[in-house]
């Protein structure tokens, strides 16, 4: 079985905060595990994924909790959720910014 590997493992620290009001999840998507039949990563070479069932998008790290583990291939129907809850997120912090003392 060819497995590519990840070094040292599925994510760069940190994270951007993405823009809520404008990004689309939907445009950031890298699916660059897709020309691999099977993946794991360095730190954890005993857990094999699927490389098309897998995705990074840098503009949904920001939430990630657990970065031991890749992160599947999101449907259409789930980035256009995560859109719309995007601009509920930026139209609350908006409301927020207008609710403190100038």
């Amino acid at each position: 079985m060819g497995v590519s590997v990840c070094d040292p493992d599925w994510f760069h620290p940190g994270a951007i905060k993405p823009d809520f009001n404008r990004v689309d999840v939907r445009a950031t998507r890298k699916c660059d595990y897709d020309k691999c039949e099977y993946v794991c990563s360095k730190a954890h070479p005993e857990a094999v994924y699927l490389g098309r069932e897998l995705e990074f998008n840098p503009m949904t790290k920001y939430f990630y909790t657990d970065r031991s583990v890749p992160k599947k291939k999101l449907t259409e129907s789930e980035m256009v959720e995560i859109n719309r809850l995007y601009r509920i997120i930026g139209r609350c912090e908006h409301q927020l910014e207008q609710l403190q003392p100038r």
